[in-house]
């Protein structure tokens, strides 16, 4: 039977195993794609609080995630030769869906491109465009054509292979810290001793 001192010390320990154990840290998710468009994969990173654990497929996390970047070559040329303008990436799209650890097991990111062609120097970028899709899913990157605004000579629609997503987290609990677990006997060897001069002094 423990004394209450030894119920007390062990309490205390308990509390401070807790406050010691490491708290969540934000994790950054970074994507590199499986195929080059245009002299480059696409590439993503963000941060989220803590891993993304059991999200159902096509989960938008955009209003929980920061740090959000999208990156992908872009045609350098059309295909008549004329030279990359004006151009921006813009109105993203964030689903992905997660395993119980937090792994990305499926995932459809996405940004619009914008690319002008001008026929002359400091020509309006809207008189020669092209407007695409840059995606990656675990179904395969792509880079689709939106709209020819070009005379008919925007590079065409290009796709390729899945890319891969990193950290990867492994499927089994992870080991006690070595303090907590230093920690885990101190605490057993003071309830112990405790319990034993309790016992002691109820024998004199």
């Amino acid at each position: 039977m423990f004394s209450k001192f030894s119920l007390g010390t062990a309490a205390g320990l308990a509390a401070l195993l807790f406050f010691a154990a490491p708290s969540q840290a934000s994790v950054i998710y970074s994507y590199t794609g499986g195929t080059s468009f245009y002299g480059a994969p696409i590439t993503i990173s963000f941060t989220a609080a803590g891993p993304l654990t059991g999200l159902s497929a096509g989960t938008d996390i955009s209003g929980s995630i920061s740090g959000f970047t999208f990156n992908v070559g872009i045609p350098p040329s059309d295909n008549l030769g004329f030279p990359l303008g004006v151009n921006s990436l813009s109105s993203p799209v964030v689903q992905v869906g997660t395993d119980s650890v937090g792994n990305i097991t499926s995932w459809n990111i996405s940004e619009s491109v914008f690319a002008s062609y001008p026929a002359v120097p400091g020509e309006d970028p809207n008189d020669f465009f092209c407007t695409y899709q840059a995606a990656a899913s675990n179904g395969g990157d792509s880079y689709t054509i939106t709209q020819d605004h070009d005379a008919g000579l925007c590079p065409g629609t290009v796709a390729g292979v899945a890319g891969t997503w990193t950290p990867t987290f492994a499927s089994t609990e992870p080991a006690p810290e070595p303090m907590t677990l230093s920690l885990f006997g101190a605490g057993l060897a003071i309830a112990g001793f405790s319990s034993r001069r309790a016992r002691k002094a109820k024998q004199v």
